[in-house]
């Protein structure tokens, strides 16, 4: 009898056992159940740098004479932008100009970018060759005769056909038509501009221009006299004055040098700094 009730007590300690441990059990899973974690993925994304692919370009080599030494071109390629200078001169003992003589010069840009951008070409005129002089003793107002006349084309346009911007005309007409081209490039717009600057100097117009050419010619040389004395030159390092013996009343104030300087310059701008008037190229 004693050993029945010694196995119930035995067995109900070994059930209530069991029951706390079921009941560790549960509670360690109940933790683990309620760890509950709702998350969300958002869609991959890539951004890349702007594409900035614009060329600048000139090719001065056919500009003046047999002698190039002068014509200088300078590219400089930076973060924002990218420019092209030329400096070119045509001097009497350096680059040659001379009736009957004519040459010319390229430049221009090309490409795209995705952001906007401004293009400035910044065309300087130091110089032009010329004679001042007054064609008659009662005149007030000078003559200038400049013998080398200067032609802007913008070549290939979308219809394959070349627009001329300047016709026989004066570097400060050229100046005055460069600036125009001046201007925004949309973002995302392809350019392709072409432009070729010229001059000629004519051979033979008339008597009265070969007079004047002759002169100078004549004024390209050192100071003294010339044509058996008929001709006198002064040159004191500033100015350049010429007399004829056939007409000793006029002086001829000369300039013998064509000094030019054609800048060139894509740069990106901000939208804040979008001119408010002004042509695209």
């Amino acid at each position: 009898m004693e050993e029945r009730k010694t196995n119930k007590k035995s067995r109900a300690v070994i059930i209530a056992a069991m029951l706390l441990l079921l009941i560790g059990i549960l509670c360690l899973c109940g933790v683990t159940f309620a760890k509950y974690i709702t998350g969300t993925g958002a869609q991959t994304q890539q951004a890349t740098v702007a594409k900035w692919g614009y060329i600048v370009n000139a090719n001065t080599a056919d500009l003046f004479g047999k002698n190039y030494s002068n014509n200088k071109i300078v590219a400089d390629a930076t973060a924002s932008g990218v420019t092209v200078d030329v400096k070119s001169t045509a001097d009497p003992q350096e680059n040659i100009v001379a009736p009957g003589k004519s040459g010319k010069m390229t430049f221009g840009v090309s490409g795209s970018a995705e952001v906007l951008a401004k293009l400035t070409f910044d065309f300087t005129v130091t110089s032009d060759i010329s004679l001042t002089y007054k064609a008659n003793a009662s005149d007030t107002e000078d003559t200038v005769y400049s013998p080398v006349k200067w032609t802007l084309t913008k070549k290939a346009t979308t219809d394959g056909t070349d627009t001329i911007l300047v016709n026989g005309g004066t570097l400060t007409a050229v100046k005055t038509e460069l600036g125009k081209l001046s201007g925004v490039i949309e973002a995302g717009t392809e350019i392709d501009y072409t432009y070729e600057l010229s001059w000629a100097w004519e051979f033979h117009v008339d008597d009265v221009t070969d007079k004047l050419d002759t002169l100078l010619g004549y004024a390209a040389m050192t100071s003294g006299t010339y044509e058996n004395g008929t001709v006198e030159v002064s040159d004191n390092g500033n100015t350049v004055t010429v007399t004829n013996a056939d007409d000793s009343t006029t002086v001829y104030t000369v300039t013998k040098k064509i000094e030019i300087g054609l800048a060139i310059s894509v740069a990106q701008i901000q939208d804040s700094e979008r001119p408010s008037t002004g042509d695209n190229a």
